[in-house]
């Protein structure tokens, strides 16, 4: 719902799950971290702008963070997480 590339493409809306669940893998093995991270802040950065949006907007929309099995709302906590994720990663880069 917050996703503009997911709203474009409804194959990668359903391959979001397996691309993050593969780049976890990738960091827990510390296998291609460069190449995960570069591929965190391209989804992250795409997310992000999303949930930018929704929040700019004032829309009332239900996080994904968790799935189904919690209905959070998204709110500016949601941002905070993924901005400290970006810096996260472009910190892990340079």
């Amino acid at each position: 719902m917050y996703d503009p590339l997911a709203k474009k493409l409804t194959g990668y809306a359903w391959l979001y799950p397996f691309i993050e669940t593969v780049l976890g893998i990738l960091f827990l093995t510390k296998t291609k971290v460069q190449l995960a991270l570069l591929f965190t802040l391209f989804i992250l950065g795409i997310t992000t702008l999303g949930v930018t949006k929704v929040l700019l907007d004032k829309k009332s929309i239900q996080c994904a963070c968790l799935g189904t099995a919690l209905k959070l709302p998204m709110t500016e906590a949601t941002f905070i997480e993924n901005a400290i994720m970006i810096l996260m990663a472009i910190l892990m880069l340079v």
